[in-house]
């Protein structure tokens, strides 16, 4: 599968489908309007295109904004990365997506991440 990640002014698409738009005075990527029909139901999660949070990343952009069900769920693009779940399912006509489960999309840092202290104690501990 070949990169089919393409701008058009400041908005990102993936084939024809519109993803969203870079917001650069605001470091913010905008996805385009999702409802509960796109919710990936075994993980109630959202989806992004792993090539834009990738992209994302590399440009220093710092927040993602999803218009979702009548209201805004915001998050950074660092965490939708730290806490996502990868997709299996790729192909030259379906987008390979990185979900982040709907509670998680917040701007909440305060909750337990899997990439947390506990795991590096552990590693130092096995040192001494």
């Amino acid at each position: 599968m070949q990169a089919q990640i393409h701008f058009n002014g400041n908005s990102a698409y993936w084939n024809t489908f519109r993803w969203g738009e870079i917001i650069p005075e605001k470091s913010l990527f905008r996805v385009v309007t999702r409802t509960r029909k796109n919710v990936f139901k075994i993980f109630n999660g959202l989806g992004l295109n792993e090539e834009i949070l990738f992209l994302l990343r590399d440009l220093r952009l710092k927040n993602i904004e999803v218009p979702f069900n009548g209201s805004i769920l915001s998050t950074t693009v660092d965490k939708w990365l730290r806490e996502r779940i990868r997709s299996h399912y790729a192909s030259d006509k379906v987008d390979r997506q990185i979900i982040l489960p709907i509670d998680k999309i917040s701007l909440d840092e305060s909750k337990p991440h899997l990439n947390q202290p506990n795991q590096l104690n552990l590693f130092i501990g096995m040192l001494q």
